[in-house]
């Protein structure tokens, strides 16, 4: 069944040091008739990833047997009927797991010690906060963004516009300068 990815879930996937975890993407067709072709996706990505199993050195039979609960999801008709924005699958000997995850995922098969997690970053990094500073002519705004969200910020004593943020620079960088320049004689 697909599984939603937590932070501690991403952080026990990120800990797995395999000889050989396979990681299956693929973005998922929540509605209309590309639903029907996510099995067929997925199926074709299962053939790729035992390819590169084989080609890592693996036997036939044992990467079959990895890839094992995977292939039974194929034909499960209500598992496709759940489908979110992208799908991530890991399998090593003896686990698998199936996440679904609410924004599209490159089509995608990698084969290593540890899964391919780099795309479902963003997940996990729910409490980053950015910020923005946005010049123009007209003035200089201040924007504080999260990751849904983005709000103004007032910069009190800071220039109004284009041309007193020049001025305002040039009048750090020289402050700078003069603090900064060598004194003679040192030691």
């Amino acid at each position: 069944n697909m599984e939603t990815l937590t932070a501690a879930e991403f952080r026990r996937l990120s800990q797995i040091d395999d000889q050989l975890c396979v990681s299956l993407l693929m973005p998922g067709y929540p509605t209309g008739r590309e639903t029907n072709q996510s099995p067929i996706r997925f199926k074709n990505l299962l053939g790729e990833a035992e390819k590169t199993l084989v080609a890592r050195g693996r036997r036939t039979p044992e990467a079959r047997e990895q890839l094992e609960p995977f292939r039974e999801l194929v034909d499960d008709v209500s598992f496709w009927a759940h489908q979110q924005e992208g799908m991530a699958a890991y399998c090593r000997p003896g686990e698998a797991s199936v996440y679904g995850v609410p924004f599209p995922l490159p089509e995608r098969v990698v084969a290593g010690p540890r899964p391919y997690l780099v795309p479902l970053i963003p997940l996990v990094s729910e409490n980053v906060r950015f910020y923005l500073l946005a010049l123009s002519p007209k003035g200089v705004r201040l924007f504080e963004a999260a990751r849904h969200t983005v709000a103004e910020r007032e910069l009190p004593g800071w220039p109004e516009n284009f041309e007193e943020l020049v001025a305002y620079i040039e009048e750090q960088s020289q402050l700078q300068f003069h603090t900064e320049a060598p004194t003679a004689g040192g030691g």
